[in-house]
């Protein structure tokens, strides 16, 4: 299985063990039917770049089957299935499970095609400004969760998925949103484009250093949000179980979010030359 080794010192003499790792067997079916061809890609759940080197992937056979093989073992892993392979409004819900030990098997459940959940509501400007001339050109001509196209001149709702990907529906010039856009049974962030704007705490739902989300659960009709004017400023402490990729991405990755309180990058170690062996 390939494997990232990390904490290595310089001029010690160590043994670099790879093992044939585990593998995990699924099938991707669509309205109980299977479904040949389609992508299906595996990742690490925590988002580590260590035991796992990035993502894989393979495609499914004429029966819907993919097997992973040399998978690292005992690690929290997740398969998933881009947009790309599924129709306007379908996904596939994002689970962790464990792999096994070396030489194991894990079949997972298989993975079904369904229908994302509809979500509505309303988008308000607090300085009182009506949407549609706050609206700036930040995407244009895309498709979004619907299968319709965006102007160039839309306001977009975005969910982030735990994969990378992004779910992204327009909002109206009247600030209403109408999609199907929300995963089922996935917890996922909401974010929203609009240009020197971010969304407001007093926005019902939303959490201190972890933005507006929806979880399993939540009601997904009559959602209002409120945009507030200007760079949103979060403090950070140090995170609670680890390092700073614990911190939600949504808050890591949003533009519209200005972080404090991260310490500096430490100066890098000088590295010594290397010395040639004698001739």
């Amino acid at each position: 299985a390939p494997r990232v080794f990390q904490e290595l010192h310089w001029g010690e003499q160590i043994t670099l063990r790879l093992t044939h790792g585990a593998a995990i067997i699924g099938r991707l079916l669509r309205a109980g039917e299977p479904v040949h061809g389609a992508i299906v890609r595996l990742g690490p759940w925590d988002g580590r770049a260590e035991p796992m080197v990035g993502s894989e992937q393979i495609a499914t056979d004429a029966n819907g089957n993919f097997t992973f093989a040399n998978v690292a073992p005992r690690e929290s892993v997740f398969v998933w299935v881009p947009a790309t392979n599924l129709a306007p409004g379908e996904v596939v819900t994002i689970r962790p499970f464990a792999t096994g030990d070396d030489d194991s098997s894990t079949h997972v459940a298989a993975l079904a095609i369904r229908p994302a959940l509809r979500l509505r509501g309303q988008v308000t400007l607090s300085d009182g400004r009506p949407v549609s001339t706050a609206a700036s050109a930040l995407v244009g001509g895309v498709a979004v969760a619907d299968g319709r196209r965006a102007s160039a001149a839309t306001v977009f709702l975005v969910v982030r998925r735990r994969s990378g990907e992004e779910i992204r529906a327009p909002v109206d010039s009247a600030g209403r949103f109408d999609c199907l856009c929300v995963p089922p049974g996935e917890s996922v962030p909401l974010t929203f484009e609009l240009k020197n704007y971010h969304v407001s705490p007093k926005t019902p739902g939303y959490k201190p250093q972890f933005g507006l989300w929806i979880s399993p659960g939540d009601t997904l009709d009559d959602i209002q949000v409120i945009l507030d004017p200007g760079l949103l400023k979060v403090v950070l402490g140090p995170p609670p179980g680890g390092p700073y990729y614990h911190w939600p991405f949504t808050m890591l990755g949003d533009p519209r979010v200005l972080l404090q309180g991260i310490p500096p990058p430490q100066e890098p170690i000088p590295t010594p030359p290397l010395k040639r062996p004698p001739q």
